[in-house]
């Protein structure tokens, strides 16, 4: 027979593993709960860079149509710095002609056969510009 403190020490025993139990119980549910977690968490980068790369993609395809509209916008303005650029190039071999050459004579003529001819092209091409400048403006504002 066993004695009072036998039965006592087996039942103080079998609660003692019964709790050690319940303890690994949870414990392991807390570890299965943070796994769960961790992976949800995990997944949470790569879907964010696909709905951003996606975003991306779509900024990258608008690009041709921003250049076509960007092209079509410019042409007439590119049209005017294309006259402006003649211009200034009519001034600049106008100069070239005059600090090469000696100076004019009363009829305009250097004495190496040069005119007043290219001063006063370059003087059209500058009013001209100035004039269509002014029309495009009042046209487009």
């Amino acid at each position: 027979m066993d004695c009072d403190l036998t039965i006592s020490l087996r039942r103080i025993t079998a609660h003692v593993i019964a709790y050690r139990f319940q303890l690994e119980n949870e414990r392991h549910d807390q570890m299965n709960r943070m796994l769960e977690k961790l992976t949800m968490a995990s997944e949470v980068a790569p879907r964010q860079a696909a709905k951003i790369e996606a975003r991306a993609d779509k900024i990258i395809a608008r690009e041709s149509k921003i250049e076509h509209a960007t092209d079509l916008a410019f042409t007439p303005h590119e049209m005017l710095l294309d006259q402006a650029e003649a211009g200034l190039d009519a001034v600049e071999h106008a100069l070239a002609t005059m600090s090469n050459n000696p100076p004019l004579d009363d009829s305009g003529t250097s004495l190496n056969g040069g005119s007043r001819a290219s001063i006063e092209l370059a003087k059209s091409s500058g009013a001209g510009l100035l004039a269509q400048a002014a029309k495009d403006t009042q046209a487009h504002g």
